[in-house]
This record gives C-alpha cells, structure tokens and sequence, in this order.
C-alpha cells in the first residue's frame, strides 16, 4: 500500500469504496474497507462506526487523496482529513500485507492429492455450487441433465480451449482466461488467482509432493504464466487487475487466507474440512470464491502432468 495516493472514487459497494490508480502496468484499485473479511494488501481498514458513514457518503467521481495520516477529498493542501487511519494496534487491525504464512504441516495438508479430490466430490454434490467455472472445470463429474452442465456458449468454449488444451497446460494460453466473464473480477481471473496460489504453496514446499514431478518445471511454468499474465493486466476489469497484480506477488485476499486454514486444519475429516471450505468460498461474491477454489483444486488435480516433457520454449 503508498503511503501517498490520489485517485478517481469509481464505486462503492457494501462497505467498500475502490479508488483507481494507475501506474506503468495499468489500472488497480486502493479499496477502502469497513469490515476485516474484504481486506486485500492494497485495502486501507477503517473499522469506526464513524468511517462506515463516511463511506456511505463518498461519490464516484470524486478525487480521494491518501496521506501518511489518513484520506481526504481532493487537494489535500486545502482539504482537511476526511478520516485518520487506526493505529497499528487497534482492534489487532495492523497493516494487512497479504502474505499467506503456512507451516509445513499445513502445507503437506494442502498439496496431498486428497486435497483436491475430496473437493471435487463436495462441489459436485452441491448443486448450488454449480456456477461460474466450477461446472465447466469439473463437468465430467456432471449427471448430463444437470443444469449446470456447461452449453454451447462463447464464454464456455473459450474457457474451455484454454484449460483443456493439453496437460501440463501452456502457461500463455491460460493467461488468455484473464478478463473472461462478467463481474468486478471476472471468473477467468479468480480462477488463475486460485491456481496461483496452490502453484506458490507447491513452490513453497522442500519436495514436490509427486516425485515424478521436477520442480524447475514448475518454476519455469511460474515465469512463464507471471509473464504472460503481465502483458494480459490491460485487458481485464481494474478489480480484476488488482487482484492478478497481488496474486502474482503472492498475496492473496483474506478469504483465501481462512480456506486455506480451514482446508488444512489437523484432526478434522478431509470431507468436514472441503465442505467448509466451500462453504467460506460460496459467501465470497457471485462466483468470486467459487472460482478462486476450482482453479485452486484444478491445478492439484493436474499436478502429476507435470511429470511429462514441456514445449513451451
């Protein structure tokens, strides 16, 4: 987060204002945010009674000015405070920076291949999960009168050329899911802000968790999918490009934070720990969190393709 910014106020929802920003990789946002569960490393927490009714008065359009000492409307020469920024220590709301902190116990929980298959079978057997990516992702597991069961439609067939092209996947051709669908962060992004986030818990551990699998390959199909991802940032919603920005740095939001304790809590059935998961997932926007979790669950899945010959060069 800047310590000093100025902005355009785009929008506000719920408890949310997103002020855009733009810098030589394009367009993002700097949210300011009344409620822990929608904090990003570019949120700024205001947790006061007194900031959520600012929040309610603020329009887009207006030019928001960040200081070292809070925000203000417009010149902040001539503009006094709107609101000061808590202190580190109030309600333990200290400067949030994204950074998913696993021991390695909990990362062995989240990369074993029981993992992602007890997923699938939870989302499938939940009809109300069936929307965004998910059903396009796991639709072999669909009963074929299943409403969910992807149909002949633009935003499908793309989405599926990209994921079913061949295994392990071509790093260029999953970034052309960046921008795909509808929303403030469009399906195609959450999806490869999921799948970024199980890459970078894979990377993270001593040994792969499929022997057969090298882990030069997986960090040169890093590179490849940062790079590729990069020159993709333009072409997405700016809420989408805030989001790839801080997956790509490995900061994920804060929901993320809570499936990937909940996923690999100790001393829980793998069935118990999936479905709660979901469940923290389904709350999470539209499809938002749903899609965040099939490209988490989809790249474990197809981990032990990795073990094959790359042509990417």
């Amino acid at each position: 987060m800047p310590d000093s910014f100025s902005g355009i106020l785009r929008g506000r929802h719920r408890e949310v204002a997103n002020i855009e920003l733009r810098d030589h990789r394009g367009s993002y946002f700097v949210s300011l945010v009344a409620n822990t569960r929608d904090r990003t490393a570019l949120s700024i927490f205001l947790p006061s009674r007194e900031s959520r009714v600012l929040l309610g008065t603020l329009q887009p359009g207006e030019i928001i000015t960040g200081l070292p000492r809070g925000i203000a409307r417009g010149n902040p020469e001539t503009a006094p405070l709107l609101a000061e920024y808590p202190g580190e220590a109030l309600h333990g709301a200290g400067r949030y920076q994204g950074e998913l902190q696993l021991s390695p116990a909990e990362q062995r929980a989240l990369t074993c291949q029981d993992c992602p298959r007890t997923l699938r079978q939870v989302l499938l057997e939940e009809p109300r999960f069936h929307r965004g990516f998910l059903p396009l992702v796991f639709s072999a597991g669909l009963s074929a009168n299943d409403p969910a069961e992807p149909r002949n439609d633009p935003f499908l067939e793309r989405a599926r050329r990209c994921l079913t092209a061949e295994i392990p996947p071509d790093p260029r051709v999953l970034a052309g899911l960046t921008g795909l669908g509808p929303g403030f962060t469009p399906a195609g992004d959450d999806f490869l802000a999921g799948l970024l986030l199980a890459l970078d818990i894979v990377l993270a551990l001593d040994i792969v968790p499929i022997r057969e699998v090298p882990q030069d390959s997986l960090l040169f199909f890093r590179r490849e999918l940062a790079a590729s991802l990069e020159g993709h940032l333009e072409k997405t919603t700016t809420g989408g490009a805030t989001l790839l920005r801080l997956a790509l740095e490995k900061r994920p939001p804060l929901f993320a934070h809570r499936l990937c304790r909940v996923l690999a809590l100790p001393d829980r059935p793998s069935e118990i720990r999936a479905r709660r998961a979901s469940h923290i997932a389904d709350s999470h926007g539209n499809s938002s969190g749903l899609d965040f979790l099939a490209g988490f669950a989809w790249f474990l899945l197809i981990l032990p393709g990795f073990d094959r010959e790359q042509n990417w060069v």
